[in-house]
């Protein structure tokens, strides 16, 4: 199995959202992440793509630009999944969303 290197800065504006992300965040659910990255600090880092593309967080970039972040804690996947085929990143999207709803 094969691990991301580090956990590492980038610069909010420097983050793309997916084009084809299907989930919105209004501004009640943001309001909600930006008020826990305020109380407990940024614990999820966002998982970005080789080209700073989101893959994974869309609502903590927006929850970090509410807060007036100019970083956040990102972890990029693109050297893992980028030598597969099929828009890995995509499968990696599922895969986050379903844990997330076992967890929540």
């Amino acid at each position: 199995m094969q691990m991301a290197d580090k956990i590492v800065l980038r610069s909010v504006e420097s983050l793309s959202p997916y084009a084809r992300n299907a989930r919105t965040h209004s501004d009640a659910p943001v309001a909600q992440i930006a008020g826990s990255i305020r109380e407990f600090g940024f614990t999820n880092p966002v998982l970005v793509d080789g080209e700073s593309g989101v893959v994974a967080g869309h609502g903590r970039v927006l929850a970090a630009r509410k807060l007036g972040m100019t970083e956040v804690p990102c972890i990029e996947i693109a050297t893992a999944v980028n030598a597969r085929a099929g828009r890995p990143e995509r499968k990696i999207t599922l895969c986050v969303r379903a844990a997330a709803r076992l967890i929540f």
